[in-house]
This record gives C-alpha cells, sequence and structure tokens, in this order.
C-alpha cells in the first residue's frame, strides 16, 4: 500500500488526528507505534 492510500485511511472516520506533519512522520514508518485513546 502506498503512502496516499495509508493516509487516506488513516484520516477517514476520525475526530482528530495529528497535523499533517506528524502523520507524514508517522507514515513514513513501516511498523508505526499508535495510541487508540479508549
Amino acid at each position: 500500500m502506498d503512502h496516499a492510500e495509508r493516509r487516506r485511511l488513516v484520516g477517514r472516520n476520525t475526530a482528530e488526528v495529528v497535523t499533517d506533519e506528524e502523520l507524514d512522520g508517522l507514515l513514513a514508518d513501516d511498523d508505526p507505534t499508535v495510541y487508540i485513546g479508549y
């Protein structure tokens, strides 16, 4: 899956996400660490 597709999937159906720059940094990693918040 390419970077643009990953970014589109991450941003859909969300109320709040990190900044675009932070998201790009996270998606640059093949195995990003995330916090879901519930």
